[in-house]
């Protein structure tokens, strides 16, 4: 994976340097937009090397599989709310995405999830039912 990043951000950087060098035959006005995206990606690249070369402790540990086992649990469980906004509701359904996912991210401790989960579907509630009267989906439970 380290190999992968440091070619891809090699390939980015001659990239970049390129629409540089290219943006140089546009009119003054028109190369800034170019330059600044390139300049930028090349910093970025820079970084993507940085972190590349380091020895990434985390990566051993989990190994090659991991980044891809997550991606395919998040799309699984957004594919599985957006389902279930239809039958459970939007409000029952944003409630247990949010839960769900951050426990599978392992964002925070237990309590801290369920209070932002709860707040936020508050916030939503309010703002959008209460405040702004906008019909939101409904569904068995709420």
């Amino acid at each position: 994976m380290k190999k992968r990043d440091f070619l891809i951000a090699v390939v980015l950087i001659i990239f970049s340097a390129a629409a540089i060098i290219a943006a140089q035959e546009y009119p003054q006005e028109s190369r800034v937009m170019p330059n600044v995206y390139s300049a930028l990606l090349i910093i970025l690249s820079m970084f993507l090397i940085k972190r590349s070369l380091k020895n990434n402790e985390a990566e051993k540990e989990t190994g090659e599989h991991a980044p891809y086992r997550k991606f395919f649990m998040v799309t699984a469980s957004i594919l599985l709310y957006i389902i279930l906004v239809r039958f459970l509701g939007f409000y029952s359904s944003t409630l247990i995405f949010m839960l769900s996912f951050m426990f599978m991210m392992k964002a925070a401790k237990t309590i801290t999830v369920i209070i932002i989960s709860l707040s936020t579907t508050g916030l939503i509630y309010t703002f959008f039912d209460l405040m702004l009267h906008i019909p939101i989906p409904r569904g068995l439970l709420f």
